[in-house]
This record gives structure tokens, sequence and C-alpha cells, in this order.
């Protein structure tokens, strides 16, 4: 369900309720799967906020290199011209 109860759980009340023993296991179940389901999305909100982190960190630093190669007259050089200066 991910808000409250869901229709696994529901079923697991409902089962107990009338005594049957699959109602705890099936309410155990429901347990360690959201365990598990949080654990992956955990993991992808860290995932997630990484890469935020190295998108702004390395356009930055792509921002500061295209600045320090101007030509003479401030503007950008084109990669050509780029290429002859390393060599």
């Amino acid at each position: 369900g991910g808000r409250g109860e869901g229709a696994t759980e529901r079923a697991a009340t409902h089962l107990k309720s009338h005594s049957f023993l699959l109602g705890a296991e099936l309410a155990r179940t429901a347990k360690f799967w959201t365990s598990q389901v949080n654990t992956v999305l955990q993991g992808c909100a860290h995932i997630s906020n990484h890469l935020d982190f190295s998108k702004d960190y390395h356009g930055e630093e792509d921002r500061k290199i295209g600045a320090q190669i101007l030509g003479k007259d401030g503007r950008e050089l084109p990669p050509s011209q780029i290429t002859k200066l390393l060599h």
C-alpha cells in the first residue's frame, strides 16, 4: 500500500481474525517485503542525490574550464584552435 494498511495487510488481519495460521505468515511476509522496498528506495535516493551533486559539481568545473579557454578577442576558441594549442 505505501500509505497505511495495504491489501496484503488487510488480508493478513482478516485471516488472523478467523484463526488461520496463514494470516500471521502473510503479515510477516508483507512486513519483510515493505522493508526490502524501503531499502531499494533509500538506495535510489542516495544514487539520485549523488548524481545531482556530480552534475552540479562537474557543470561548474566545465564552466571554469570554458572560461579559461578564450581567444585573444574574448570569445570561446573552437575545438580546432584548442587542438592546435595542445600540439
